[in-house]
């Protein structure tokens, strides 16, 4: 019983706090590409998902020590934002267009908390997670426009 809780805590360690963690999360975007891929008719929006996935696992599981990799990764994922942004301007209502901003507002913010207290959880669980509910939400929108 003893050895299965500090396999637990040994585990939990790994999942919390290393760059790992991030990777992991990540496989969600996959299979978002995978049912969009199944479901709607083929455009860039649907290859978003697959792009994060790559790009993410690239940088948190293999290149993370590396400050060119992380600028890439950055600046990849702020290109993204950008197209989803315009897409939402020009198919989406003025309530979602709103709701849209705050969160990407919120995410914002909570990426230079991450980077401030070096949280992994927090950029899994408030940037991660949160922009790929943001993309499936508004994925039925734009795809059925």
């Amino acid at each position: 019983m003893f050895i299965n809780i500090l396999y637990i805590k040994k585990l939990l360690k790994i999942i919390l706090y290393t760059s790992h963690s991030m990777s992991i999360s990540l496989i969600l975007y996959l299979l978002v590409f995978i049912y969009n891929i199944l479901h709607y008719n083929l455009c860039f929006y649907i290859f978003i998902p697959l792009i994060v996935f790559i790009n993410g696992v690239l940088y948190h599981s293999f290149f993370h020590k590396n400050i060119y990799a992380r600028l890439y990764d950055l600046f990849f994922n702020i290109f993204i934002l950008i197209y989803a942004v315009f897409l939402i301007y020009y198919k989406a209502n003025n309530f979602d267009k709103y709701i849209y901003y705050f969160v990407l507002l919120y995410v914002c913010i909570m990426y230079l908390v991450s980077c401030k207290i070096k949280s992994y959880f927090i950029h899994v669980v408030c940037i991660q997670l949160i922009l790929l509910e943001l993309y499936i939400t508004f994925a039925n929108k734009i795809l059925y426009i």
